[in-house]
């Protein structure tokens, strides 16, 4: 685990994050990977703001809802992120289902030239950016309303949750008790 984040160094959070969607896709047959979008894949991220993220699910027919297949990686993510370096984690507003057009195009809203696909299949990169053309967009600009910003201002060091104790939820994604109840 690194000692601290420096949200200005692209390369460093596009590290951490591709090492978690790399985990996950061997842990789950259903995920496909994540875009990171924003000020993170445009590398203009200063030290107080968030990673915005759209995750990709994978599979024609679903037992359950497609965000609940991206549930694990977001817990994950929040705990370590959130918990322990203050930054937010902005992936929850989409989820894009590979084989969904409407998800797809609802899920690609803000992503640009920019955006990176970090462990998302080539051939599905390709997929998404001939149905959207985000590939071609110039930088996303729109402001979203009630954007969180980091509750860091400068560099984010490591420590452990407040009190010293991770909350209930995180036994779901970060204990090897909480990988055994996935929710397929």
């Amino acid at each position: 685990m690194l000692v601290s984040i420096d949200l200005r160094k692209q390369s460093e959070v596009v590290g951490l994050m591709s090492q978690f969607v790399e985990e996950e896709k061997r842990l789950n047959p259903y995920y496909g990977g994540m875009f990171i979008n924003g000020s993170v894949s445009r590398a203009e991220a200063n030290n107080g703001s968030d990673i915005d993220g759209v995750h990709v699910i994978r599979g024609s027919v679903l037992a359950k809802p497609d965000y609940e297949y991206a549930w694990p990686i977001q817990f994950r993510l929040r705990s370590v992120f959130e918990l322990c370096y203050g930054i937010p984690i902005q992936d929850n507003r989409h989820v894009i289902k590979v084989s969904d057009m409407n998800s797809v195009k609802r899920g690609t809203d803000e992503f640009d030239k920019h955006t990176i696909a970090a462990g998302v299949d080539g051939g599905i990169v390709e997929q998404i950016d001939q149905e959207t053309g985000f590939k071609h967009r110039e930088k996303y600009s729109s402001q979203r309303m009630f954007k969180s910003m980091s509750v860091e201002s400068g560099v984010h060091p490591y420590r452990f949750p407040k009190g010293g104790v991770f909350p209930w939820w995180t036994e779901y994604c970060l204990l090897e008790g909480g990988m055994k109840k996935r929710i397929w």
